[in-house]
Formats: structure tokens, C-alpha cells, sequence
């Protein structure tokens, strides 16, 4: 069978990632770890705490998720040139406090030194898949990272992306430059866009094809006027051309002329075609010059253009643009005011050399926010005038109700009268206790001076409840006079760290999964008075047992300790059936029996030979499974953290 390379969480892994979960403690990722594995093939075990023979460690040169798949966390770590000269068989990856969170073997690799002739790095990638991905600190040192090639591809690959999608670059004009569109067509009137080689290739075509038809509609002019000029020869009776009828007609060569009355030569055709070659050509170098040329329109404060940079900062030039140099001195400039500014401010509010207000001359004043002063070289401020203008209202509020209450006061009396007479007929005090009674008298409720009290039932002649100094001791508690008392007790009477089941497949918040995972004692002490390894029961699978404490039906046991599954030992003999030797039928004992025998006789052929053995096979007969166990039902076995 060929070796199968994976990786997978260890039992701390495990348990971190459940404390990560459950209790909002991040999981930090933050070095990575290659073996030799003692020069031999390994297979990864979630029991592992560490690598079998670690041979480097070093922080994550990246730690990031897999954008197809959020569940997946990609760790990688460079080995550089200069590290090296052993195999690689296994890798482990490392959280913030070196414990061991996912191992995973590989192909075995060698990793040269850069001494040994190779200057080559190695990267490794580690993948994890996490439930919660929110659970894992995505972070790393950057003083460490190496930019791999892969790394730097997707970056250029990203930056130009985002250097696409954008649009904020300067559009070109004909007086600046910048970003422009370009456009194939021949017929557009923009002066925003440029023209593309295909709306050139186009133009010269046209001007070609134009070319030709000229030429071609010359040479057939010609061969007519030829034809004619032959028929004239022979004939002189032949009306001339012009542009209403055929006739004939005059040649002539010029370019510039105006006769509509003759024809143009060959010669004129060429000329102008050689005309527009060249004009062609001097607008491209025109174009190639203008683009070299610094001869370009200056900039003013009505147009764009090219314009001239100026660090002075008291230069009353307006066709000049101020550099970031001259910014920052002017920038100084005021910050150095402005501090000044406060520096004066800050000496003047010290100095005392200041004339005092008084109620005669103007000067520096205090403030002062009392209502009932009578001082007369003070302020008053906007609180003192706001704190007189509400208690003038409210003394003149006070003043409304004032008759209102003297009204009102003989009523208040005669019934506060009344109230105390209704208390006084409810409350009563006896040798050795005090009681208090209901507004209808049914219910009583005592406090005698031994700290027993109860509520009494006039009409039922009896106690409703009761207490001492045991707690409950006598009456009825109705469910539903206690409301969630159940819950209240269930709540603060389970004791911490006692397994119990629970139907999902998540702890409840406040619980730990029984998963056999290490747990802060200094942090959870209550759990670690229960368990003072600091490592919880692993009681996946398992069921539990109650300790046998010297009762003898399970001897030697200690609280805590795993058993490996058992049954008694089932066995038995068996004899074959055969006629030569006397034996007349099987026999057997233990686990076997014999059904059926055959008749006694002498043998009347020869002797075919009895069975050659037997088989036992329960599986035959029962279930079979690779334990042995009862019918179950699974739960997730939980404990409380605190």
C-alpha cells in the first residue's frame, strides 16, 4: 500500500480551538516546524506534542485563508539558502506558546546548504480546515517575511487590477497632457481622443483608393479623348466639352487651375497625389517635432498650459505655479506665527500687570457663578443668571402650592392617623416573638427569638412554611409560589467538573467537551480541584464506570483510570464421529454440544473419515462489532469550566 501524506489537529489543537470557540480566546498561529523523522517514513498522530526529530523552527513567513475555501487556513513557512543539509519527513505547526496544533507528514525532500553548491530557499505550505476561522489570529512578523514569487505575481496581479478598474487619471486636451481614448473613426469631429493606426491605415487607404480612381478615371479620359482626337482627325465637325456635354476637349497639366473646359493630364493627377504624400508626411513630422518641442502654450489663469515652478513665497506672479517647497515655507511660516501668537497669549494670561473692573472703569474681571454674593468687582456667569431665574420660579412654585398644603393638612393628618392605627392592628409583639399579619389577617407570618419564622394559615390551622436554623422544616412549598426554583437550585448544585451528557455537537457556553484537552488551572481553579492534572477526561466513545472502591468486582482500579474492553472467555472440546475407531457420534463440552449421533453398527464401507474440524463463528448467530458494548445511545459528554 503506497503512503498517503495529510495533515491533521492535534488533541491540543483540539482543545484549543474548543477554547477559541466556546470562551472567545484566539487561537495564535505563529511558527512552523520540519523533521527527519529519525531518517524514516511517519504518519501523523493527534496525540503528538511534538515533531519525532525537529530539525529547523522558525516564525510564519504568511498565515492566511483560502479565498475559494474560508474554512481553510494556509500557513507557509521559507527556509532560506543557508539553512539546511537534512530531510524532511514531517512538519508541525505552532501556536504563540509552542504547543503543537496541527502535524502532517510529506514526501521525503532534501534541503541543501547554500555550502553544499545550492543557493535555493524552500517553502513549505501547511492547510488546516477550522469550523470557525474567526477563532485563529490571522497574524504574522513582518520582519520575517520572505516576497515569494507566487506572492509578488498575485500582488502585481492585484495592483494592476485595481490600477484597470480606476479612473482617476488627467484626460488628455490639445493643451495638456494626459489620459486619452482612442477612436478609429475617419469622420469624427473630437478633439479629445486619438486617432488609433487603424483610423490611419484607414485615411491613407482612402486617399490611395482616391489616388487610383483619379489615375484610372484619367486613363480612361485620355483613351476616350485619344478615341475622339482619332475621330476629330478624320472629322471637323465636333462640338467641344464642358460640363453639361461631350465634346472635345483640351488637355492640360497644371494643378492650380480653374477651366472647367479641359481635361488633366496624367501629369496633374500625379502632381496632386505627390502633393498629399507629402503634406501627409510633414504633418507626422510635425507632429513627431511638436511632440520633442518644448514650444507649447503657457499656462495663464484663464488657460491650461505648460507652466514654470517658483519656490518663492512672496512673489506676486500669476503665470507661475508655487512648488511644494514653497507650500511648506508659508506652512511654516503661519505654524511659527501661530505659535507665537499663543506664546504672547500664554505671558499675558501670566502676567497680573492688568487694570481691575469696577463698577466705575472698564478692566479685568472675575467670574463668578454664586446666586447670594454681594460682591461689586466680580462677574456673574451665564450659570449664576440661569441658577437665578430657577429659583425665583421655584420658590414662586413653592409659593403656589404653599396654600395648597396648609388646605390639605388637617386630611394628611387624619389619615396618616388612620394608617398607623391599620399597622398597629397588624404588627404585634409577643414574649418571644413578633408576628405580622395580611390585610384580610389569614396569613401570619413569625419570627420567634430562636431565628425560626414561618408564614401561618389562620383558616387552614396550620404552617404554609417554615424555617429554622436547618433551613425547611415543616409546610409546603408550592411550585407555583417558587417560580424557577428548580432551575435556581440545578444552577448551584451541579459541582464543577462532573461529566455530564449533552445533545449536541457544541458546549454549551461556560462547558468544556470531555476530549481529553489541557485547560488553565489558574484560570479555571475549581475545575483543577477536580481534575489537578490539568487535562480533562477523553470520554469520546466511552461509557463510564462507577469505581469498584474496594468492593472487590473490579479490584485495582484508580478514579480516572481507562479499561481496555473484555469479555469472559468462552470455551469447549470436541470429539469427531467415526465408525472405524468407536466413536459412534460427535461429543463435546463447554461452548459445544452434540446435537445428533449416529446409530451403533458395524461399518458397511469403508470408513469415509469423521469431521476434520470445527469452527466457531459468533457472528453466525448475534451481532459482532470490533468491541464489545451494549445498546447506547451517543451523547457529548460535558463538564462545567467554573
Amino acid at each position: 500500500m503506497s503512503q498517503k501524506f495529510y495533515t491533521l489537529i492535534t488533541q491540543q489543537g483540539a482543545a484549543l480551538l474548543a477554547n477559541a470557540t466556546t470562551l472567545g480566546i484566539p487561537l495564535k498561529l505563529s511558527k512552523m516546524a520540519v523533521g527527519d523523522a529519525n531518517g524514516s517514513a511517519t504518519t501523523p498522530d493527534a496525540s503528538q506534542t511534538k515533531l519525532i526529530h525537529e530539525v529547523y523552527k522558525a516564525p510564519l513567513n504568511t498565515l492566511t485563508t483560502d479565498e475559494k475555501n474560508p474554512n481553510q487556513i494556509i500557513a507557509e513557512l521559507v527556509i532560506p539558502e543557508n539553512q539546511g543539509g537534512w530531510f524532511i519527513n514531517e512538519i508541525g505547526l505552532y501556536d504563540e506558546d509552542d504547543t503543537l496544533v496541527a502535524v502532517g507528514n510529506c514526501p521525503t525532500t532534501y534541503k541543501p546548504k547554500l555550502s553544499e553548491g545550492s543557493g535555493r530557499t524552500q517553502v513549505i505550505r501547511m492547510i488546516i480546515v477550522v469550523d470557525n476561522v474567526n477563532a485563529v489570529t490571522l497574524k504574522f512578523d513582518p520582519s520575517v517575511v520572505l516576497a515569494t514569487r507566487q506572492y509578488v505575481e498575485n500582488l502585481i496581479t492585484s495592483k494592476m487590477a485595481n490600477h484597470e478598474q480606476t479612473t482617476n487619471h488627467p484626460s488628455a486636451t490639445t493643451n495638456s497632457k494626459g489620459f486619452v481614448q482612442l477612436n478609429s473613426a475617419i469622420d469624427s469631429n473630437l478633439e479629445n481622443q486619438a486617432a488609433t493606426p487603424l483610423a490611419v491605415k484607414k485615411a491613407y487607404n482612402l486617399a490611395i483608393d482616391a489616388a487610383k480612381k483619379a489615375y484610372n478615371l484619367a486613363t480612361d479620359a485620355i483613351k476616350k479623348a485619344n478615341d475622339l482626337i482619332s475621330a476629330h482627325e478624320k472629322s471637323t465637325n465636333h462640338p467641344n466639352a464642358t460640363t453639361n456635354s461631350k465634346g472635345f476637349v483640351q488637355l492640360n497639366s497644371a494643378i492650380d487651375s480653374n477651366l472647367e473646359n479641359q481635361a488633366a493630364t496624367p501629369l496633374a493627377v500625379k502632381k496632386a497625389y505627390n502633393l498629399a504624400v507629402d503634406a501627409a508626411k510633414k504633418a507626422n513630422d510635425l507632429i513627431s517635432a511638436h511632440e520633442k518641442s518644448t514650444n507649447h502654450p503657457n499656462a495663464t489663469t484663464n488657460s491650461k498650459g505648460f507652466v514654470q515652478l517658483n519656490s518663492a513665497i512672496d512673489s506676486n506672479l500669476e503665470n507661475q505655479a508655487a512648488t511644494p517647497l514653497a507650500v511648506k515655507k508659508a506652512y511654516n511660516l503661519v505654524t511659527d506665527a501661530i505659535k507665537k501668537t499663543n506664546d504672547l497669549i500664554s505671558a499675558h494670561e501670566k502676567s497680573t500687570n492688568h487694570p481691575n473692573a469696577t463698577t466705575k472703569s472698564k478692566g479685568f474681571v472675575q467670574l463668578n457663578s454664586s446666586i447670594d454674593s454681594t460682591i461689586e468687582n466680580q462677574a456673574a456667569t451665564p450659570k449664576a443668571v440661569r441658577d437665578t431665574y430657577e429659583y425665583a420660579r421655584v420658590v414662586d412654585n413653592k409659593a403656589i402650592t404653599a396654600h395648597e398644603h396648609a388646605n390639605n393638612a388637617h386630611n394628611r393628618i387624619s389619615e396618616t392617623n388612620n394608617a398607623l392605627s391599620n399597622i398597629t392592628d397588624r404588627l404585634k409583639y409577643l414574649n418571644d416573638r413578633s408576628q405580622l399579619s395580611t390585610a384580610n389577617k389569614r396569613y401570619v407570618f413569625v419570627i420567634q427569638d430562636d431565628a425560626a419564622a414561618g408564614v401561618f394559615d389562620v383558616v387552614n390551622d396550620k404552617f404554609v412554611w417554615s424555617f429554622n436554623n436547618d433551613g425547611l422544616c415543616a409546610g409546603y412549598v408550592d411550585s407555583s409560589r417558587v417560580g424557577g426554583l428548580d432551575q435556581f437550585v440545578k444552577d448551584r448544585t451541579t459541582p464543577v467538573g462532573v461529566p455530564m451528557p449533552w445533545p449536541q455537537v457544541h458546549p454549551p457556553t461556560g462547558y468544556f467537551e470531555c476530549n481529553g484537552a489541557e485547560f488553565d488551572k489558574n484560570q479555571f481553579q475549581k475545575l483543577a480541584a477536580a481534575y489537578p492534572s490539568g487535562k480533562l477526561p477523553d470520554l469520546r466513545g466511552e461509557f463510564i464506570r462507577g469505581w469498584d472502591n474496594t468492593r472487590g468486582s473490579d479490584p485495582s482500579r484508580m478514579i480516572l483510570s481507562w479499561q481496555q474492553d473484555t469479555i469472559r472467555n468462552i470455551y469447549g472440546n470436541v470429539w469427531p464421529i467415526s465408525e472405524t475407531f468407536g466413536h459412534h457420534g460427535g461429543t463435546g463440552d463447554g461452548a459445544f454440544r452434540a446435537f445428533s449421533k449416529m446409530a451403533k453398527g458395524t461399518p458397511t464401507s469403508t470408513d469415509e473419515g469423521g469431521a476434520g474440524g470445527f469452527s466457531f463463528d459468533a457472528s453466525r448467530v448475534v451481532p459482532v462489532a470490533h468491541e464489545n458494548r451494549p445498546r447506547n445511545v451517543a451523547f457529548m459528554y460535558i463538564v462545567k469550566a467554573e
